[in-house]
């Protein structure tokens, strides 16, 4: 499957970074919105299974799920900057 073209492209590094900045944030945002925004928990655990895996899959992709890199912890399967809720040192 052919992939469509960007809507934007920069030559400029600092224009492009903002760009993916923008989009990452329009991401999270959207996605927490539309995981919580329905009154039934039901939907709202399907809807969080569903981006979960999504996501996963994204992350699979730009080699978040490990080995991590210097100054970056492994939590439950993705590489974060941070240590992970309830994580031991050892």
């Amino acid at each position: 499957m052919q992939q469509p073209e960007p809507a934007y492209t920069y030559n400029d590094f600092s224009k492009a970074y903002v760009r993916l900045r923008t989009l990452l944030d329009s991401l999270q945002a959207n996605m927490i919105r539309y995981c919580v925004d329905d009154p039934s928990l039901g939907v709202r655990l399907e809807r969080m299974n569903g981006v979960e895996e999504e996501l996963l899959n994204l992350i699979g992709k730009v080699g978040g799920g490990g080995p991590c890199s210097d100054g970056y912890f492994l939590c439950d399967g993705v590489c974060v900057p941070y240590r992970c809720v309830g994580q031991s040192d050892s």
